[in-house]
């Protein structure tokens, strides 16, 4: 009645991976950027612009894939002792 059309789950799968296979993942000195990560950078140097600090790129990087790492550290401790341990 209002002309809106579904889309099968397929076509939506297919798109998906279409998209997928024509893009790369970005990356910096190697470390593959993750979502959390490329937002975590945006607030670092938003953060930095809004208090005229001048920031070095790799120290923000750096701080941002130790943060991420830790936190995939810690979701895999919690997972084994949920695992092995229970």
């Amino acid at each position: 009645t209002y002309g809106v059309k579904f889309i099968d789950r397929d076509e939506i799968s297919n798109l998906r991976q279409r998209i997928l296979s024509r893009i790369k993942p970005k990356s910096i000195d190697g470390k593959v950027l993750t979502g959390s990560m490329l937002l975590n950078l945006t607030f670092e140097y938003l953060e930095s612009l809004n208090n005229d600090t001048q920031s070095q790129v790799y120290s923000v990087i750096e701080r941002i894939i130790y943060a991420e790492t830790r936190k995939i550290c810690d979701d895999l401790l919690i997972e084994y002792h949920e695992r092995v341990l229970s």
